[in-house]
């Protein structure tokens, strides 16, 4: 299949296509087609080309001029071929007006590596551009694979024809009818292009103060008397008179670069007008030949390389680790299968143990066993042993010389609670013996009430006190619990001993 170039003008579009036969690439179309100045006319105009040439679904490649990109160049500190691309992309924010995360950016390295610092050529297309040319490039059916810069394009021709030396400097110098592009060359490398106005008569004198402007800007330097040789491009009977006027003005030999003498296209190029506007189209279709240099692709730009990491060490551990999983499976279904009788037993002998709880053989069943054991807990618990606390009492009522009690109730009805009438010596007395009974712990003693009895001299206070029993059915459980187990253990203990003091029979 025909790989295609397109270069937009104005009002008219140069197309170059190549078609691959063999190990060779022949150059098989070549045409210029003038059109309104609009988009959708560029379109039309295009698009019945291609047509009529055969070149639908052909692989293309647009070259866009220095005015279609913004282009900067930047200084990169030291840094690898593969950290390059992401170094370039954070200075390009800083020192580019419009540029951001939307925009193509490519760049090539001029000097510089891993160990020293460098320069950079850096251009970038608007998104806005990109979609023009896309939509452009579809509507004709083409399949768009590339975005050239044209100034690189051309060095990539210049190069591959061996016009451009490896280690001399010098100048390109195109010239169209209004316009002139002016690009510096250090070798093979481009550092810097611009695009100029021709205006005035003297256009000698013109090109001469611009591309010292142009060496200036770029090098840093005053002037451009360093250029090792002048280039011109272009039609050699306009060409050829410039570079004599900029050989006297920069004391270097000049060279007009006719493209109907290229040894391979010339035929071709002979045919056709303006056969220099096509030097860029076939500079941009032959990247791939010997001796090309290095250009600018907005389709593919510069971008970090993943290295490929060698997994074969780790195929190998994986292999063993994978060796050792399975030997691990073998031996586990090997246990799990030996666990097999165990199993089955110890099935065997839950299910005796669940229906002996169940009470399905004669016995009681665990749940009745436990009911009532709860019921003779709570029994215990409620239980209160009246001695006791009653000899609690008088241990803490005084002597009968200082109170006699006349009426004692004791009751068991949701609490445990005596009421005690007394009579007391007098009111001392009587604070005595609250004191008393608030000392013991297991007592909450609140006094309902005392009065002065008039008629009897011995006991002058008559009061009223109500204790209730603090009552700690936890702690009482565990105390019968601890109690059941010692005389559980002492149980087993007598019956281990007679059995070993058991004669055997013979």
């Amino acid at each position: 299949m025909a790989r295609v170039a397109i270069e937009f003008d104005a009002q008219q579009i140069f197309i170059a296509a190549m078609q691959p036969t063999g190990r060779r690439v022949l150059l098989k179309h070549l045409s210029c087609v003038k059109h309104e100045p609009s988009a959708e006319a560029a379109t039309n105009a295009l698009t019945e080309e291609i047509t009529k040439a055969g070149l639908a679904k052909s692989d293309t490649v647009v070259v866009i001029t220095r005015s279609d990109v913004e282009l900067r160049l930047l200084d990169v500190p030291p840094a690898p071929e593969n950290e390059l691309p992401a170094m370039v992309k954070f200075v390009a924010k800083n020192e580019f007006a419009s540029l951001n995360d939307n925009w193509l950016l490519d760049f090539v390295r001029l000097s510089g590596d891993d160990k020293e610092a460098g320069k950079v050529l850096a251009a970038g297309l608007s998104p806005e551009r990109q979609n023009s040319i896309q939509k452009t490039v579809e509507a004709a059916g083409l399949r768009l694979k590339q975005i050239a810069f044209r100034p690189f394009s051309i060095a990539n021709y210049l190069s591959i024809s061996n016009q451009l030396s490896n280690d001399a400097s010098g100048v390109l110098v195109e010239c169209d009818d209004n316009n002139a592009n002016i690009s510096m060359f250090n070798g093979r490398s481009m550092f810097a292009t611009r695009t100029i106005r021709l205006v005035g008569s003297d256009l000698a004198k013109t090109l001469e103060r611009e591309i010292k402007r142009t060496a200036a800007v770029a090098t840093g330097e005053t002037g451009a008397d360093q250029l090792g040789g002048i280039l011109l491009l272009g039609d050699p009977k306009t060409a050829t008179p410039l570079g004599v006027s900029l050989s006297e003005a920069f004391s270097q030999q000049h060279q007009v670069i006719d493209p109907a003498n290229d040894r391979v296209y010339g035929s071709h190029l002979r045919s056709v007008d303006q056969n220099h506007r096509y030097v860029p189209l076939l500079g941009a279709l032959a990247n791939e030949q010997a001796n090309s240099v290095a250009g600018i692709d907005f389709l593919s730009p510069r971008k970090v390389v993943v290295q490929k990491a060698d997994y074969s060490k780790w195929y190998l551990y994986g292999g063993i680790a994978a060796a050792c999983l399975l030997l691990m499976f073998a031996f586990g279904y090997w246990q799990l299968a030996s666990q097999s009788s165990k199993i089955a037993k110890k099935e065997e002998r839950l299910e005796q143990i669940t229906r002996l709880n169940n009470g399905d053989t004669g016995r009681p069943a665990v749940k009745q066993t436990m009911k009532q054991v709860a019921e003779i807990d709570d029994w215990v618990v409620d239980g209160i042993n009246w001695q006791d606390t009653l000899l609690a009492y008088s241990e803490h009522a005084l002597t009968a010389d200082d109170a006699i009690v006349d009426k004692l109730t004791a009751r068991q009805k949701g609490s445990t609670q005596m009421t005690v009438t007394a009579r007391i010596v007098n009111e001392n007395v009587l604070g005595n013996l609250t004191n008393e009974l608030e000392k013991r712990t297991e007592f909450i003693t609140t006094r309902k009430g005392s009065k002065q009895l008039e008629n009897n001299r011995e006991f002058s206070v008559e009061s009223k006190f109500e204790i209730e029993l603090k009552r700690h059915p936890q702690e009482k459980l565990r105390q019968i619990d601890k109690r059941a187990e010692t005389f559980l253990s002492e149980l087993r203990a007598a019956r281990a001993a007679g059995a070993k003091t058991t004669p055997t029979s013979n």
